[in-house]
């Protein structure tokens, strides 16, 4: 068989679809469904070198792994410094560190599309929820975060990615820190929307205790209004509309505070109304939820653009943990098919000892006969 490697540039070796699909590195089948074989992304991986490889927790991790299979490099340094992060893994003593990682790596998410648009202030409404409500960005920084000081902890030293280790881990706990200050997430889940933290703004905290105790203050003067007007009465509050008297349909208010009486709207059994005790508190405590709502926001826009500031770090975070999931993916396939790493020499020389195709062996009935491969460099004169 003929392989077309193309050319190389920049240290990467090109290799066309079909050289792929020939030598087993990535293989396209249909999918079983009848109804998804033909639809668009019908097509799933089938026994490959790279379904073998790939055990990845995260969806960045995949995309790497695809990546490293798509374009290999002829880096000899970078080729190294992997072997020996894999052998890192492979060892037994290492287990529980990679199964540390791999439980944390699948809260790790792609965002490298979200925080374009943060820094374009084009956010669609989904990349919002995606950002805040469910948010992605946090429980990434966060995750990275534990992963960056248990490497850090164990005193894992990896030449792929040591030079950003330091500053990545800096940044990343401080990003983490201060958004885990400001967001209340129990009630951001609740309320569905942005909620902060208590302790953060006073003014804030402020109003939130005044909003906390509006039904005690309402029941107090609905009782006093009951008692000027000499009907059931309540006092509600609600936004854009503030302070409100509700009372029963049909009320005919005493000729002394009529003047005073603003109609606003009726329901089926009642009647709500604006009088001058309304308008005190309006003009007390105003339209409190909204001013809340207001300094929320602003913290959230606030929060994005520290988002904005750290953006790079946040991209090398999730970087280093995609390539530790690729590591670790790679480790635990060379666990499992007794695989070892090869020795780079700058020679045309190829020397294997028990040499078996991955593929094959997979998929033999009987037990595989491993062979050497001897191919010596061809002096030409």
């Amino acid at each position: 068989m003929r392989c077309n490697l193309g050319f190389f540039r920049e240290e990467i070796v090109q290799i066309d679809d079909t050289s792929k699909r020939a030598l087993q590195i990535f293989q396209d089948e249909l999918h079983p469904s009848a109804c998804k074989a033909y639809a668009v992304g019908g097509a799933r991986e089938g026994i490959s070198l790279f379904r073998m490889c790939n055990r990845c927790q995260s969806k960045s991790g995949e995309t790497l792994l695809r990546l490293w299979f798509e374009r290999p490099t002829t880096n000899r340094e970078t080729l190294r410094n992997r072997a020996t992060a894999i052998h890192y893994f492979v060892q037994d003593c290492n287990l529980d560190a990679a199964d540390f990682i791999r439980i944390r790596l699948k809260k790790i998410c792609i965002l490298k599309g979200i925080l374009k648009r943060v820094k374009s202030q084009r956010l669609t409404l989904n990349d919002w929820q995606s950002l805040y409500m469910v948010p992605f960005v946090i429980f990434t920084c966060n995750t990275a975060q534990q992963i960056l000081e248990y490497i850090k902890m164990r005193e894992m030293k990896f030449e792929l990615f040591d030079d950003e280790m330091t500053n990545v881990v800096k940044n990343i706990t401080r990003i983490t820190a201060v958004i885990f200050e400001v967001i209340n997430f129990s009630e951001s889940f609740m309320e569905n929307r942005f909620v902060v933290n208590a302790n953060v703004d006073r003014n804030l905290d402020h109003l939130k205790e005044l909003y906390a105790s509006l039904p005690e203050t309402l029941t107090r003067i609905a009782r006093m209004e009951a008692s000027t007007l000499n009907v059931p009465s309540s006092v509600c509050y609600i936004p854009m509309f503030g302070f409100l008297l509700r009372v029963p349909k049909n009320t005919v208010f005493p000729s002394s505070v009529q003047n005073e009486i603003e109609f606003l709207y009726e329901t089926e059994n009642a009647i709500h109304v604006k009088n001058e005790r309304m308008r005190q508190l309006d003009r007390e405590i105003g339209d409190i939820k909204m001013e809340i709502i207001d300094i929320e926001t602003n913290a959230m826009l606030k929060l994005k653009q520290l988002v904005c500031q750290y953006d790079k770090t946040i991209r090398q975070a999730t970087h280093i943990c995609a390539t530790l999931d690729c590591i670790i993916s790679l480790a635990l396939t060379a666990r499992e098919y007794d695989w070892h790493s090869a020795c780079y020499v700058d020679e045309s020389i190829i020397d294997v000892d028990d040499g078996r195709h991955a593929i094959t062996e997979l998929l033999s009935a009987s037990k595989f006969v491993a062979n050497p491969i001897r191919q010596v460099e061809i002096l030409s004169i």
